[in-house]
């Protein structure tokens, strides 16, 4: 997977960065290792990857919320909790678009747009959450355990329960 990006992990005695990835607690999961694999691509740079895979979690929930942690952005909480609301995958134009509405609801006087290249990179920046479908045109979460990290950072408790009404209100309209 890493070498794909060009990548590796060191396997010298010295320094065993990928003994010390499979000795993680989690790593006895491959969705663990794929996306402990893909966290260390995206976050962390060579000076620091021995320290980096040390202070990785140690199970995948723990590990999903870390995630969500760094690629917090304004509109990414929107954005995941319309695509949470369709178990069956949304059109990622709709998503653009009730993010638009509800930009437009908020600041009725002068709407603040999200950029098409702003919403792309909250896209990318999650994009081991989600698969698409072979058209390509809609996104959903690509396993329960994604969809659940969400729910559990974003859409607990009442609160959580209000955006949700929301997400789906906006993508009714």
């Amino acid at each position: 997977m890493l070498s794909h990006h060009g990548k590796s992990l060191n396997q010298s005695n010295f320094n065993n960065q990928l003994q010390r990835m499979v000795s993680k607690h989690g790593a006895s999961n491959p969705l663990y290792l794929q996306t402990a694999c893909q966290y260390m691509r995206l976050f962390s740079i060579y000076e620091t990857l021995q320290e980096d895979i040390d202070s990785l979690p140690h199970d995948l929930p723990k590990l999903l919320d870390a995630w969500l942690t760094k690629v917090e952005a304004g509109s990414s909480t929107l954005i995941l909790g319309l695509i949470y609301c369709c178990v069956n995958g949304v059109g990622e134009e709709d998503v653009f678009e009730a993010v638009q509405l509800y930009k437009k609801c908020i600041y009725p006087e002068k709407p603040r747009k999200l950029k098409r290249s702003t919403f792309c990179r909250i896209l990318n920046n999650h994009n081991i959450f989600f698969t698409r479908s072979r058209s390509g045109s809609f996104i959903s979460f690509a396993h329960k355990i994604y969809a659940d990290a969400v729910k559990l950072r974003y859409f607990s408790g009442l609160a959580g329960k209000n955006k949700l009404t929301l997400c789906h209100k906006l993508l009714a309209k």
